[in-house]
């Protein structure tokens, strides 16, 4: 099988027509064959024409996070995706047709409140126990594995990085980095 391009994007809201424009230039550019998008800060009929606009064949919009929004996994049909379950804070989906050939990928977006990260934790848990095909999980976890890769503000708890590497380490998740 050939090589497969995915965006993954944490928008910070659609209702920004900068934020609209940029997505439309870089699926324009990147013409990924699935996208996933989190904190859209938009609802169901939204996403659905964002889908339209961005010229994918699919789309799966994941339930309401409140105020940020659905989560939205889009692909097109050159691709073959079957959403196995989802959430506010996650989309889970079998990658491929044939048993030999297929993979898993799960979007995310961590809860950013301190006191509920340990939902997200126990939500990647469950998820790895649920599948042994390859696994690539991507998103915005809200929570970062090294203190240099924050900027500005507050240093990071080393115990809350600490926790977040563990749970990465147990369920047999590496950081590829991000462009």
């Amino acid at each position: 099988p050939g090589t497969m391009s995915w965006l993954c994007w944490n928008v910070r809201g659609l209702g920004n027509l900068r934020t609209l424009r940029e997505l439309e230039v870089v699926t324009r550019a990147q013409d990924p064959a699935a996208m996933f998008l989190a904190e859209t800060w938009a609802e169901d009929a939204r996403l659905r024409r964002l889908c339209v606009d961005l010229k994918f064949d699919h789309c799966w919009v994941g339930p309401s996070a409140g105020k940020t929004g659905c989560l939205v996994l889009l692909w097109k049909s050159s691709v073959s995706i079957d959403v196995i379950a989802s959430s506010p804070n996650h989309i889970d989906a079998i990658v491929g047709v044939n048993s030999g050939e297929q993979w898993r990928f799960t979007g995310i977006y961590g809860f950013a409140e301190s006191a509920r990260k340990q939902e997200t934790w126990s939500l990647l848990r469950g998820l790895h126990r649920r599948s042994s095909l390859p696994w690539m999980c991507a998103g915005d976890f809200n929570e970062l594995l090294w203190s240099h890769e924050k900027l500005g503000l507050a240093p990071r708890q080393e115990c809350k990085m600490k926790e977040f590497r563990d749970v990465l380490d147990e369920c047999g998740l590496m950081d590829l980095g991000y462009v």
